[in-house]
């Protein structure tokens, strides 16, 4: 049965934006009014921090792809500075 409100009865409780600021993910639940006795409310705590735990995750992933991506340029190949060489083949070392 639903509320006849049904935005009421609904709070987000955590959501997840890629690089640009997009919104990809948002977790709600019922409020805790609507099921604080409810013993389903324990399953919905324990689904909320493995969610939140996954946007966090989620959320490093996209930094540590936007610092690699940085370090490349534009033409893919690494920018000076990285410590990184490149040596042509068929010559002594």
């Amino acid at each position: 049965v639903l509320p006849t409100n049904p935005e009421e009865s609904w709070q987000v409780y955590s959501s997840a934006q890629d690089s640009e600021g997009r919104c990809i993910c948002t977790v709600v639940a019922p409020q805790q009014t609507m099921c604080s006795r409810d013993a389903r409310t324990k399953q919905l705590r324990q689904l909320l921090e493995k969610v939140q735990n996954m946007s966090q995750s989620i959320e490093v992933l996209d930094r540590r792809t936007q610092r690699d991506l940085a370090v490349c340029g534009e033409d893919g190949e690494p920018d000076e500075g990285t410590g990184v060489q490149v040596q042509a083949g068929g010559g002594e070392p």
